[in-house]
């Protein structure tokens, strides 16, 4: 098949999205999606899809695609963070919902103010408003232990939600608000939850351009340990193989076996900074498909570098 780019661009730049593009963003979101949603609610989804990328994403991937396969995959890559989001958005209002049932019914928390402002706190503490404003919520998402029952939360999967348990969660809440210096407005309490409970991603179309010079190699392996979804793992090695050459992946592969550049530069006879250069690039590549999703982009390592 010949690649279109060119008239993908065209298209874009007199039409929007036009035929060939809805197309292509069709087939994205049902790669994607097909194993997520009921069937019925597909064509929904692809028509929500189209909306999400007119907001400026369509251009992005436009300007980044060096050929069709290559636009092809960015859209995926965008009809996976689309997808997900969705996802965490569901699982943010759950647990938003049981957060604040807890507050109401749980007798170590009080709330202070009129039924719209509420603002809460521990029993006896601190009726003012909180000092710090968000910069100080964020600090106390940070400082509170996430719940063990959560800690095996996957960030591809609607289960935060479901695999903290309510007792869990009121604890989280109530070491979350005896450190504050005042009480918290609902909408706090959310953005405490949100960023405690990675239930907020950024968006990233190019990963370089958030890590800069840092190995990104060195950034996936001591990430945490965080489950990923070998389905969407698989579909991310499909596209990264377009994209890589045998002597990529055989790079790839010898420097995932050895402990660092220096070892595998013995292997194989290169400059180690020739084997950074090429793992980074690589890495680099699964990152911008996966949607930064480190996980995924780990995941992705070891099926492309195969059994060890």
């Amino acid at each position: 098949m010949s690649d279109r780019i060119d008239q993908f661009r065209t298209e874009h730049s007199e039409e929007g999205i036009g035929p060939l593009i809805w197309e292509a963003l069709r087939a994205a979101i049902f790669l994607v999606a097909r194993s997520r949603p009921p069937a019925e609610m597909l064509h929904e989804l692809a028509n929500e899809f189209a909306l999400y990328m007119s907001t400026g994403r369509l251009s992005q991937a436009m300007a980044h695609a060096t050929s069709e396969a290559h636009f092809a995959a960015l859209l995926r890559a965008r009809a996976r963070q689309f997808i997900d989001g969705k996802l965490r958005t569901d699982e943010s209002e759950r647990l938003i919902d049981r957060a604040e049932k807890i507050l109401e019914k749980d007798t170590r928390f009080e709330s202070h103010g009129p039924p719209r402002l509420r603002r809460w706190t521990i029993k006896g503490g601190s009726s003012e408003p909180l000092s710090g404003g968000p910069a100080e919520v964020q600090a106390l998402a940070r400082a509170t232990p996430l719940p063990a029952s959560a800690r095996r939360m996957s960030r591809t999967t609607q289960i935060a939600s479901r695999v903290c348990s309510n007792p869990d969660l009121g604890d989280f809440l109530y070491v979350a608000l005896r450190g504050a210096s005042g009480t918290l407005l609902l909408a706090d309490i959310r953005q405490l939850l949100d960023d405690r409970f990675s239930l907020r991603r950024p968006e990233t179309i190019s990963v370089s351009r958030r890590i800069g010079e840092s190995s990104p190699l060195e950034l996936i392996l001591s990430g945490p340990p965080v489950e990923a979804s070998d389905v969407e793992a698989q579909s991310v090695a499909v596209d990264a193989l377009k994209m890589l050459s045998v002597r990529d992946i055989a790079i790839l592969t010898v420097r995932l076996e050895c402990a660092n550049s220096a070892a595998a530069a013995g292997r194989l006879g290169m400059p180690s900074t020739a084997i950074d250069d090429t793992v980074g690039r690589c890495c680099r590549i699964i990152l911008d498909l996966s949607g930064d999703d480190f996980a995924v982009t780990l995941r992705v390592l070891e099926i492309l570098a195969g059994p060890r």
